[in-house]
């Protein structure tokens, strides 16, 4: 059994990240004179529909593409705005959106948080976090959107050879009531498996593709908090392997 959806302009998004476009410098000071002021910020935070869904998208293309901000920490004023806009509105970027994906019903991992589904588009492996319901309060349903939310905004912006791409977001049903993180499929599994599969590899090369890959979180005001060697975590951390 498979579910589809569409999978179009968001998988092209982190092929995109490279090629930085520049505002007008008038505009990007009047939107940080904007973000400075806590009655301005607060404004942002009221808007919902179509007036919120404009500014997400808009914030969210100044913070990937944008290359050259007015002022040292901007961007992540940018992204702290954009998060607080997202989850005040239970919105976010149109342009992560995906289709057209072919999706497994049968889990492949799990956690407490959510299932690892494994989905297909065009011949390319994808994996799929998805967000696990249960039939409990509104306010619960809420506050597991946030941190979807909030997880998508982070990985989005997070470009690392050891941190795994962010291809987007996937609806699971029309009603749009499970939501899904697509990245790459890792075909040699998770680092346990690779371990327990070749217990006499060098271990080292993969201790420093993690410990650089961390590095990377920190410097970005990131902390791990789930860090283990199974597929699915916040900005997963892929790994150099040997050739077979």
């Amino acid at each position: 059994m498979y579910f589809r959806c569409t999978f179009d302009h968001g998988h092209r998004l982190h092929h995109l990240q490279d090629q930085r476009i520049n505002w007008d410098q008038s505009l990007l000071r009047a939107l940080s004179e904007v973000l400075r002021t806590s009655r301005r910020r607060a404004a942002m935070q009221e808007l919902r529909g179509d007036d919120a869904q404009v500014l997400i998208d808009f914030l969210y293309t100044l913070g990937i593409f944008q290359s050259d901000f007015p002022c040292p920490g901007f961007r992540k004023h940018i992204i702290r705005a954009l998060y607080k806009i997202c989850k005040s509105s239970m919105l976010y970027p149109q342009c992560l959106v995906l289709r057209d994906i072919d999706v497994s019903s049968d889990r492949e991992a799990w956690g407490g948080f959510g299932d690892i589904h494994r989905g297909w588009f065009r011949g390319e492996s994808l994996c799929l976090k998805v967000v696990r319901t249960f039939k409990r309060s509104e306010k619960d349903a809420m506050l597991k959107h946030q941190i979807f939310v909030k997880e998508a905004m982070l990985w989005g912006q997070l470009h690392h050879p050891n941190i795994a791409p962010f291809y987007g977001i996937y609806h699971l049903d029309e009603s749009r009531g499970r939501i899904c993180l697509v990245s790459p499929w890792m075909e040699r599994g998770s680092l346990i498996d690779y371990l327990n599969a070749n217990p006499l590899v060098t271990r080292m090369p993969f201790v420093l593709d993690i410990a650089q890959g961390l590095d990377y979180l920190h410097n970005e005001n990131i902390v791990h908090g789930d860090l283990k060697g199974i597929p699915g975590s916040l900005a997963s951390l892929t790994l150099d392997y040997p050739p077979s």
